[in-house]
């Protein structure tokens, strides 16, 4: 893995035996293997070899080839469907795919063939019997059926002996250096650094990694970035150093601070379980330790109460399993607004749970009437959505801005909606947005690109609307 991420290489410790013949030949051809490959020695790597002896050299050689050859995918043989590829590969790709579908569908045996109507050229191939023309598909630029594309038996009519091809000369990359590795835990840590600071999400093969990796990273967490940008990998460290015993009290510190969103916890939890941060495996859940559930619930106390329910209520059916685990009630004194959100999320009504766990639901409510509100009996979300949705209705251009300038995107999305609220177009050529034809505010600072184009484009409809109103004015007699 670290031969892969960073080019390094260890060598064992064995050295010269009395006796041994010099390793200079089986360096150099090890050095031609690597060559061939794109690959150099430096000296330090160069003389750890040397030391190896004849059989350590052997050994390390070969598993140093395989390696690369691995990577490099020269492992294996690659036979194109078109032996002449690319130069014979057809320029018209849909009329060969025509071709195909009208062999397969309409093509019988002791017939003409369906594309030439030549007779007698139609001949099965094994071992998939698919009935192909000799005349319509060379035999001699194939290597498989036409029909299905699958390897057809070496000695098969259909294939002819290919004319012998001349050996292209190919451009010579540049050659990487093979580095000598000292510290394994020291270039665990490099390639781990490298893997999270990236803003997308990993795919399968560096996930792995990531998690083979985290195994020989020093027990203390100095090296973890101080910021990893995707959840997913966020969680995916977190979650695996807490169920190595080795790591878990360290990882414990610093959780109430990496763990900033209710999603986060579920995703942190998915991958103690032994299930995906992605969400899209439903693991069976894990048991906590009593301190780390503790502490868990305390993460999602400290919370915002909108953001916690919302989030809650986002993955209803993991939550209520993650509930299982977490056992939010126990601690309803300790963690109010947690025990709130598992309340909204099971439809808990007041009179089927305790005096104390009822008291503490109805107290933290009317403490957070912007997340939660009372319906009767039970506790229903008060989202940001339907908070946007009520200040739409009620034409309260002012909360409707406010909120909806707390997450851009959606006001981008509705912002043509904004701008029809009434009193959209006034005297002053100022939109609901409060910026004027120029896209600037009252502040004179400037709107980013798609809101000054989204007000430019209103502030001519507006004008364009008052002087068609000032023309028919002028017209009435």
């Amino acid at each position: 893995m670290l031969l892969r991420r960073l080019r390094t290489v260890y060598v064992g410790e064995a050295g010269h035996r009395p006796g041994d013949p010099p390793t200079t030949t089986g360096l150099v051809a090890l050095e031609a293997e690597l060559l061939d490959r794109g690959f150099v020695l430096t000296p330090a790597l160069h003389a750890a070899l040397a030391w190896l002896g004849p059989a350590g050299l052997a050994n390390a050689g070969k598993q140093l080839v395989r390696h690369i050859d691995a990577e490099l995918g020269a492992d294996r043989t690659h036979m194109p469907l078109f032996r002449s590829f690319p130069a014979s590969v057809p320029d018209d790709t849909l009329q060969l795919y025509v071709d195909r579908v009208f062999t397969l569908l309409f093509q019988w045996p002791h017939q003409p063939c369906v594309l030439c109507s030549t007779v007698g050229s139609v001949h099965p191939v094994a071992p998939c019997a698919h009935l192909v023309c000799r005349e319509c598909w060379d035999g001699a630029d194939y290597s498989g059926c036409p029909v299905c594309h699958r390897r057809t038996a070496d000695d098969d009519p259909f294939l002819k002996p290919a004319p012998p091809r001349r050996q292209v000369e190919t451009a010579a990359g540049p050659v990487q250096p093979l580095v000598l590795g000292t510290d394994a835990a020291a270039d665990a840590v490099t390639a781990l650094g490298r893997l999270l600071a990236r803003r997308t999400p990993l795919p399968p093969q560096d996930r792995d990694d990531v998690v083979a990796l985290l195994a020989h990273t020093p027990a203390g967490l100095d090296w973890l970035p101080e910021e990893i940008p995707v959840r997913e990998t966020k969680a995916l460290v977190l979650g695996t150093l807490l169920r190595d015993r080795r790591t878990r009290d360290a990882v414990r510190a610093v959780l109430p601070a990496r763990l900033t969103t209710a999603t986060d916890v579920l995703r942190l939890l998915a991958v103690w379980s032994g299930g995906g941060a992605d969400l899209l495996d439903t693991p069976r859940h894990r048991s906590l330790p009593r301190g780390l559930r503790r502490e868990l619930l305390a993460v999602l106390d400290t919370l915002d109460p909108s953001s916690l329910v919302e989030d809650v209520l986002r993955h209803p059916e993991r939550w209520k399993r993650a509930g299982e685990t977490l056992h939010p009630n126990e601690q309803h004194a300790r963690h109010p607004r947690a025990a709130l959100a598992f309340a909204v999320l099971r439809a808990t009504h007041v009179s089927t749970v305790s005096e104390p766990l009822a008291a503490t639901l109805v107290r933290t409510a009317a403490e957070n009437p912007l997340a939660v509100r009372a319906d009767g009996a039970l506790f229903k979300a008060n989202t940001w959505t339907g908070r946007v949705e009520q200040a739409f209705a009620a034409g309260e251009r002012g909360t409707v801005i406010a909120l909806l300038a707390q997450r851009p995107g959606t006001l981008l999305r509705r912002l043509d909606q904004v701008l029809r609220m009434e009193g959209g177009c006034g005297a002053s050529g100022r939109d609901a947005s409060g910026r004027g034809a120029s896209g600037r505010d009252a502040s004179g600072r400037g709107a980013s690109g798609p809101l000054a184009a989204r007000a430019g484009a209103r502030a001519l409809r507006c004008r364009a609307r008052s002087a068609a109103g000032r023309a028919g004015a002028a017209e009435d007699p």
